[in-house]
C-alpha cells in the first residue's frame, strides 16, 4: 500500500536540466514581434524550431514567464506565465502577454521553458508515472517605454461648451455686462481666469434633422466652431474642438452604415449606442473633423470624447478569448458567437473580482489607446491632443486607462470625476492617487454643474461642495504628483442647467476659486490668498511668493463686506492678514485679487459660505485624507485626542487652511507631498505600528514642519525632528496659531517629470 501511495506521488518526476539550451551560442529562438512596447500594446511572442531543435507539438509544453530586473512580472489579471500554441499552417509556435496595469518602465525578459511530458512504466509494479525533461531554457529582451507628451503649461484651466446647434444665434448673458450676443462666451471664460475654451464640434445624433449615412455630423457646429476659434483668440484665450468619437446620440433608429457595439444583457445580445472601435467607416467620420482642426489656424488644442467601447465591445470575443490567455470551456469552438459572448459577459460582469474581469478591462482599453493612435495618425494631427476619461476605478472600468492614453497619443487626460455622489468621489481619490505616482501622464480633473448629481448638498452648499471634490483631485489623483490643471463643465449648464437654488455667478465663482487653488498649489502665481475669520469678521490672508507692488481687492457679491481697494505692498513684506468686514449671517462671501497684469488669467479668486459649514466640524465628511490638503492632523484613537484634534481644526479653518485627518499608523511617506505641514495629537505612548509609521514618513522628511502634542516620551528613539512642542490645552496656545499661520514649503518629489510641484501648499 505504501509503495502504490509513493509512486502515485511521483507521477511527474522533472528531470532539472536548467539551463540547457541546444542552440548553443546562436541567437534566442524566441522572439518578439517589436523590440520596444507602449503600456497599451501586447507583447506578441513566437518561436520557430529548426532542424537542432526537436518539439514535438503533442507532447511539447512551451511556458513563458516575465521578469523586471529580479522580479517575475506578472500580467493583467494574475497572469503568472503564458503558454504558446502551435500553429501547424507555419510550424509556429505563438503566444501573446498583456502587461500589469501601469507597468515598470524598463529592460525585461521573456524567460521560455520547453518541457516534454512522456510516460513511463514501472517494470516492478506496473504503475504509469509521467517524466517532464526540460528541452531547452531560452529568453529574449523587450523594453516597455513611454511616450513623452507635448508639454502643457502648469496651471492650465479650460471652460467648456457642450452644444449641438447654431450657437452664433444664441443670445448669451454676460457675467459683467447686460448686453445679450453669442461672443459672450468669452466673458464666462474670463471670469473664471481660463486659458481656453473647449468646444464640441462633432456629434452624431441619429434622429437629428439632416443626419445620414453620408453625412453623419450635426451641420450648424461647423458653422460654428471656425468663428468661435477665431473670437477666442481675439480676446486672448485659446481654443479646442472635440469630437464625440465612438457614441451616437438619439434614437437608435440604426440607420448609418456602422458596425454597431455589441451588448450582453439579460440573455440577450444586441447592438447598442456605441460603435465598434475598429469600424473603419467611423474612424474615417472622425478623422474628416480632426483634419478641419488641425488645418485650423485658430485651433490649438484637439479633443476626443466618448473613446471608449461603452458597454459593449463583445464583438471582439473572440479574439478577447485568444489574445489575452482565456482558458476556454469544453466545447467552446462548437459554440455560436452569441453563446460565447454571453458566456464572456457572465464572467466580466461589474463587481467580479475575477481573473477574467481585469483582463476584459485591460483589452477593452487597449482597444480604447489603439483607436485613438489611429485616429491621430491617419489624420495627420500635430496639435496637442486632450481626451475625457471616466474618472470611475481609473478609468478601467469602462475601458480606458490614463497611462495607455498618454502612449497612444493624448498630451492631456481630463478626468471626469462627475455623475458621481461624495461617497464615489471618495473613492476615486483613493483609488487614483494609489494608482498612479505622479509622472505617467498629464492629467486635469473637470467637474460638472448639476445641483442634482452633487445630491441637492446644502451643508456645504452645492457650489461648495462642486469646489471641494474638484480640488480634491488636484493632489488626490497621484501618490506625489499635482494634475496639470481643471475643466469647468459648462457654459450651457452654468446658464440654463440645474443650478438648483444658486446663481450662476456663485458656480462661476467656485469654478475661479478652484482655477486659483490648483494654479496655487503649481506655484505659478506670484501671490496666495485665503479667506480667514476672526471675532465674526471676515478678511484675507494675503502671503508673496513674488515681488508685486499693488494688490487690488474686488467684492464680488452683494453679501461680500468692503469696497474695491488697492493695497500697497513694500519690499520687505512676506505676508499679511486684512480684515475687510463684518461677515453677514447668510449668504456667499468672494473676493477676486489681481495685481495690475492685464491677463485675465492672473487672478486669485477666493469665498466661504456664511453661516461656516466647518464651524464646528472642520473635517469635511467623505473627504479621503489622500486628497491633501494644508494640515494633515494625525491622531492616536481615544475620545480625549479626537476632541483636541476638532479644536485645533476649528482654529485651522478659521484661518483659512484645508485641514485633514488620519491615524498615526496610517500615515505614509507619500502624505508628505500632499500637505504642508503636520499635527500629531497623541497620548503618553504609541503603539509598534504607531511608531513604525511616523518613524518612516520622518526619515522621509526629516525637515517637516511637525507639531506634537504629545508626551516627549512616547517619542523616545525616534529620529529627531523639526517639530513645535504644544501644550496639552490646544485652544490657550499661542505655539499653535503661529505654527499654522507660518509659512510653509511642501516637498517636491523627485522624477515627477513634467509636473511641477507647488512650494506653496498653505492656502
Amino acid at each position: 500500500m505504501h509503495k502504490i501511495t509513493l509512486f502515485s506521488c511521483l507521477s511527474a518526476i522533472v528531470i532539472l536540466t536548467a539551463g540547457l539550451d541546444n542552440a548553443g551560442n546562436k541567437a534566442s529562438y524566441l522572439k518578439t514581434d517589436q523590440g520596444e512596447y507602449y503600456r497599451y500594446q501586447i507583447v506578441n511572442l513566437s518561436l520557430k524550431p529548426d532542424s537542432r531543435l526537436k518539439v514535438n507539438p503533442d507532447s511539447a509544453s512551451l511556458q513563458v514567464s516575465f521578469r523586471h530586473g529580479d522580479s517575475l512580472i506578472s500580467g493583467v489579471g494574475n497572469c503568472a506565465e503564458i503558454a504558446l500554441r502551435y500553429d501547424k499552417k507555419d510550424s509556429i509556435w505563438r503566444g501573446t502577454w498583456a502587461m500589469p496595469w501601469n507597468p515598470p518602465l524598463g529592460s525585461y525578459q521573456a524567460v521560455l521553458s520547453v518541457t516534454s511530458k512522456q510516460a513511463k512504466v514501472d517494470s516492478i509494479t506496473l504503475l504509469s508515472s509521467y517524466v517532464t525533461t526540460l528541452l531547452l531554457s531560452d529568453s529574449t529582451a523587450f523594453v516597455i517605454k513611454s511616450r513623452t507628451p507635448q508639454t502643457i503649461p502648469d496651471g492650465f484651466c479650460a471652460m467648456t461648451i457642450e452644444s449641438a446647434g447654431n450657437m452664433l444665434n444664441a443670445k448669451l448673458p454676460s457675467p459683467v455686462k447686460n448686453q445679450r450676443h453669442w461672443t459672450n462666451f468669452a466673458d464666462w471664460a474670463k471670469y473664471l481666469g481660463a486659458d481656453a475654451v473647449w468646444y464640441s464640434v462633432g456629434w452624431t445624433i441619429e434622429d437629428y434633422p439632416g443626419i445620414n449615412d453620408k453625412n453623419p455630423w450635426i451641420k450648424e457646429n461647423f458653422k460654428v466652431f471656425p468663428k468661435l476659434a477665431e473670437e477666442c483668440h481675439k480676446q486672448g484665450l485659446q481654443f479646442g474642438g472635440y469630437v464625440g468619437s465612438y457614441l451616437l446620440w438619439g434614437k437608435p433608429l440604426r440607420k448609418l452604415k456602422y458596425d454597431y457595439s455589441l451588448e450582453a444583457k439579460n440573455g440577450r445580445v444586441y447592438p447598442n449606442h456605441h460603435v465598434n472601435l475598429d469600424d473603419a467607416k467611423r474612424r474615417a467620420d472622425i478623422v474628416m473633423i480632426l483634419k478641419l482642426l488641425q488645418e485650423d489656424p485658430n485651433v490649438d488644442f484637439i479633443g476626443l470624447d466618448y473613446i471608449r467601447p461603452g458597454a459593449g465591445g463583445y464583438e471582439t470575443v473572440d479574439a478577447f478569448v485568444e489574445q489575452m490567455n482565456i482558458e476556454k470551456p469544453a466545447g467552446w469552438n462548437k459554440w455560436s458567437k452569441k453563446d460565447r459572448i454571453l458566456w464572456v459577459a457572465r464572467q466580466v460582469k461589474p463587481m467580479s473580482d475575477r481573473p477574467i474581469r481585469a483582463r476584459w478591462q485591460w483589452w477593452q482599453a487597449h482597444r480604447s489607446a489603439t483607436a485613438v493612435e489611429k485616429l491621430i495618425a491617419e489624420a495627420g494631427v500635430t496639435k496637442p491632443v486632450w481626451g475625457f476619461t471616466l474618472g470611475w476605478d481609473k478609468g478601467h472600468e469602462h475601458g480606458q486607462d490614463p497611462p495607455m492614453m498618454n502612449d497612444a497619443g493624448l498630451d492631456l487626460d481630463a478626468m471626469m470625476i462627475y455623475e458621481s455622489n461624495a461617497q464615489q468621489c471618495f473613492e476615486m481619490t483613493n483609488v487614483w492617487s494609489k494608482y498612479l505616482k505622479g509622472d505617467e501622464v498629464q492629467m486635469m480633473a473637470g467637474q460638472q454643474i448639476d445641483w442634482v448629481l452633487l445630491q441637492k448638498s446644502t451643508v456645504p452648499a452645492a457650489p461648495e461642495e462642486f469646489y471641494w471634490r474638484l480640488t480634491d483631485a488636484i493632489k488626490g489623483t497621484t501618490d506625489g504628483g499635482r494634475v496639470k490643471g481643471l475643466f469647468w463643465h459648462d457654459l450651457f449648464r452654468g446658464i440654463r442647467g440645474r443650478k438648483g437654488p444658486h446663481s450662476s455667478q456663485e458656480w462661476l465663482i467656485v469654478g475661479a476659486a478652484a482655477f486659483s487653488k490648483v494654479r496655487q498649489e503649481l506655484g505659478t502665481l506670484p501671490i496666495d490668498s485665503r479667506m480667514v475669520f476672526a471675532a465674526g469678521k471676515a478678511g484675507l490672508y494675503i502671503k508673496i511668493n513674488r515681488p508685486v507692488d499693488s494688490i487690488f481687492i474686488e467684492p464680488l457679491t452683494t453679501a461680500t463686506p468692503g469696497r474695491v481697494k488697492a493695497i500697497k505692498l513694500s519690499d520687505d513684506i512676506t505676508d499679511t492678514t486684512i480684515i475687510l468686514g463684518k461677515a453677514p449671517t447668510r449668504g456667499m462671501v468672494a473676493y477676486r485679487l489681481t495685481w495690475g497684469s492685464a491677463d485675465h488669467r492672473d487672478q486669485v479668486v477666493v469665498f466661504n459660505y456664511y453661516p461656516r459649514p466647518y464651524a464646528e466640524n472642520p473635517f469635511r465628511v467623505l473627504q479621503p485624507f489622500r486628497a491633501g490638503g494644508d494640515l494633515l492632523i494625525a491622531v492616536q484613537p481615544g475620545r480625549n485626542n479626537s476632541a483636541r484634534s476638532v479644536s485645533a481644526g476649528k482654529l485651522a479653518r478659521e484661518k483659512g487652511l484645508v485641514v485633514n485627518k488620519t491615524a498615526v499608523d496610517s500615515l505614509s511617506p507619500s502624505l508628505g507631498y500632499k500637505y504642508s505641514k503636520l499635527l500629531i495629537i497623541a497620548g503618553d505612548s504609541m503603539s509598534a505600528s504607531e511608531r513604525t509609521a511616523l518613524k518612516k514618513f520622518l526619515l522621509a522628511f526629516p525637515d517637516f514642519p511637525t507639531a506634537l502634542s504629545v508626551n516627549r516620551d512616547s517619542l523616545a528613539g525616534l529620529t529627531a525632528m523639526k517639530t513645535v512642542l504644544l501644550k496639552g490645552d490646544l485652544t490657550e496656545d499661542p505655539e499653535l496659531l503661529r505654527f499654522i499661520m507660518g509659512i510653509a514649503y511642501a516637498p517636491k518629489k523627485n522624477g515627477a517629470a513634467g509636473t511641477k510641484l507647488s512650494l506653496y501648499l498653505d492656502k
